[in-house]
């Protein structure tokens, strides 16, 4: 780090949980950094860093998501595409990509989903369509004290919106048998 950085290390969850071989004794840690910061989520330090420097941490593709510069000492996937700082050459990895290329790469071409409709695997773009036409329902008696309208009516106050769903006739418990 640049002279008079503050320093922020947050140990991997693994080595803090199951004492992951090579970690830094807590005495180490207190010495090569300011703060020590155990137990966090990393998303809730990334927003306050100017550079996240990793081994091969996720942190570091999340840091590169949101736009925080990243150093890495190890050879993780995002490392060795012009994106980050790389202590380390990436054999392999001459070639330049920008952050949506790694994304897409990363999130859509590379990984396989599983389709709990077809039981099968997918693409990421039929996960995708299938969150994005899942929708939430409540039902709600008489313990409120509201009509349906009444209800629908205070939600969009908030800015909740609301609708009538009306199941299938095929689904009610006359026409199942």
């Amino acid at each position: 780090p640049p002279p008079g950085a503050f320093v922020t290390a947050e140990p991997p969850p693994d080595v803090v949980r199951m004492g992951r071989a090579l970690a830094l004794t807590p005495d180490e840690e207190r010495d090569l950094a300011d703060l020590v910061v155990a137990d966090m989520p990393i998303e809730g330090l990334i927003p306050h860093v100017t550079t996240l420097v990793t081994f091969g941490s996720l942190a570091g593709f999340e840091a590169l998501l949101r736009n925080v510069a990243v150093e890495t000492h190890g050879l993780p996937f995002y490392a060795g595409w012009g994106l980050t700082r790389d202590r380390h050459e990436a054999p392999g990895r001459g070639r330049r990509r920008n952050l949506a290329e790694l994304a897409a790469a990363v999130l859509l071409r590379y990984p396989r989903y599983w389709d709990p409709e077809s039981n099968l695997a997918c693409p990421a773009e039929t996960v995708i369509a299938r969150l994005a036409t899942e929708q939430a329902a409540i039902t709600v008696g008489d313990e409120l004290g509201l009509s349906r309208d009444e209800l629908a009516h205070r939600l969009l106050q908030t800015g909740v919106e609301t609708r009538p769903v009306f199941h299938p006739l095929s689904t009610m418990p006359a026409f199942t048998r």
